[in-house]
């Protein structure tokens, strides 16, 4: 089976669609109608004879023929975009299409949230869909699957040979309630020890093992965003992003103190792939995500 035969028109939109493996989403992506997009699979299907997407239960998978599809597609799209040389002006006030952001929920908060506001008055056509971080990182943005990654820098070790920007840094604070007595004083390491704690971001498990450190966590919880807001009224402890304390301290009555161990300072980097580095609305958005964490 070969793509010989098969309308060059619907490359792009096949693209899409092994990219996104959802009819809906590939739409957004592509800036068509979603009946458009279905039209274009009917298509494929019959062009290809063979189904391409095939549906698992709420979601849908890739047929053998469609795995087999996703890098000569993708290749065959960037050849022609580089052949052809010619883009469509991009203009932030009338575009319309949906990046696909793979971040934390801290990031979310402290940097996404305030873009929302430049895309409302600059892009009201672009849309974000932001994407919890996930252990498949690194295939999910090679594959493009997602449009942009932002992750600790330390993370993503793997991703060195990608185009990336650093955006900004923060640092943890061992933070509390504000009525915890056990925060009274200077908390010494030998101190720290002894405090019940929340679950720590993964990024600091081997900083705290390295130095003797490996309490049971009393609570563990996937977005740790939430855990300043679970201390308040509480003896238990943890380590939090210094900006997302300093945000929500005083609603939630903490108390923010130096870590009393040395951790490395949480870096923040924006990666994308090099098929995105020339798309004028990826660099536009890119732009606008530096912009703004510059203003942190």
């Amino acid at each position: 089976m070969t793509l010989r035969g098969v309308d060059l028109n619907l490359l792009p939109l096949l693209d899409a669609l092994l990219t996104e493996r959802n009819v809906t989403r590939a739409a957004e992506r592509m800036s068509v109608g979603q009946p458009a997009m279905s039209s274009a699979l009917g298509r494929l299907r019959k062009q290809l004879g063979d189904p391409l997407l095939i549906r698992d239960g709420r979601v849908y998978r890739l047929s053998a023929l469609a795995e087999s599809l996703v890098e000569p597609v993708r290749e065959l799209v960037a050849a022609a975009d580089a052949l052809l040389g010619v883009r469509t002006p991009f203009d932030p006030a009338t575009a319309r299409r949906t990046f696909t952001v793979m971040t934390s929920d801290y990031v979310t908060l402290m940097l996404l949230k305030p873009v929302l506001r430049t895309l409302a008055s600059e892009a009201p056509g672009l849309r974000l869909n932001v994407v919890a971080f996930a252990d498949d990182f690194e295939d999910q943005l090679r594959r493009s699957a997602v449009d942009l990654l932002i992750c600790p820098m330390q993370l993503a070790t793997a991703l060195d040979d990608l185009p990336r920007a650093v955006l900004f840094e923060d640092r943890f604070m061992l933070v509390g309630d504000r009525d915890n007595p056990a925060l009274d004083a200077q908390v010494t390491a030998e101190r720290f020890r002894e405090l019940r704690y929340i679950g720590n971001p993964r990024i600091l498990t081997a900083e705290l093992e390295a130095q003797g450190i490996t309490q049971i966590s009393e609570l563990n919880v996937q977005a740790h965003v939430i855990v300043p807001l679970l201390l308040t009224g509480t003896p238990l402890v943890s380590f939090v992003q210094e900006r997302l304390a300093r945000l929500i301290c005083e609603q939630a009555r903490l108390t923010i103190l130096p870590s009393p161990v040395p951790l490395q300072p949480l870096v923040e980097v924006l990666y994308w792939t090099a098929a995105s580095t020339g798309d004028p609305a990826h660099a536009w958005l890119r732009a606008c995500l530096t912009r703004q964490a510059q203003q942190l």
